[in-house]
């Protein structure tokens, strides 16, 4: 049987500063004793208290907190970059974000989703066949008689995946999809 207060003991460890999840604005972070904040350790603390079911036991003014906190994790055009220790591509720290914002709305039935920046470059690689054609060339799942394994995406297939799932989920997110 699983443990619901020794996982949360391991979330509440990740809080910069510690203390209780319960009044918590998001500020978690990848390792232990950091800090400062990350996506990712913010991020991941949002699903685990989702999936726990103790997301709700958070203030509502903590969740809105939360929630502009990871949307200042937004570059220019739209992609959650900022603060990704993780060095997770773009495409998919956006949409593990798009959909950690709509955890956090899920309980106040909040939309933080209509507070994102839109994706100005994603639509674009979609629509442009030559350009999605460069772009999932890149990613090296080719596979032909000169290299019959394939590139680099059938040896990272997992991470690649990401990448490609990413873009589709950020975007059908975004659009309501």
């Amino acid at each position: 049987m699983i443990d619901r207060n020794a996982i949360l003991d391991f979330i509440i460890a990740h809080r910069v500063g510690g203390g209780s999840f319960r009044n918590s604005s998001g500020d978690f972070a990848l390792r232990i004793g950091a800090d400062d904040w990350d996506l990712y350790g913010s991020i991941d603390a949002a699903y685990s208290l989702h999936i726990l079911g103790a997301l709700e036991e958070t203030t509502p003014d903590g969740r809105e907190r939360w929630a502009r906190r990871l949307l200042e994790c937004q570059d220019e055009a739209g992609w959650f970059t900022k603060r990704n220790i993780r060095g997770h591509g773009k495409e998919h720290a956006t949409a593990y974000a798009l959909g950690a914002l709509t955890l956090l709305g899920a309980p106040d039935n909040r939309d933080y989703l209509d507070l994102a920046k839109p994706l100005t470059d994603a639509d674009d690689l979609l629509l442009d066949p030559k350009r999605f054609r460069k772009w999932i060339r890149r990613l090296g799942f080719k596979i032909d008689f000169k290299d019959p394994v394939g590139g680099a995406g059938w040896n990272y297939v997992w991470r690649n995946s990401h990448i490609v799932g990413g873009v589709a989920a950020a975007v059908g997110m975004r659009r309501g999809d």
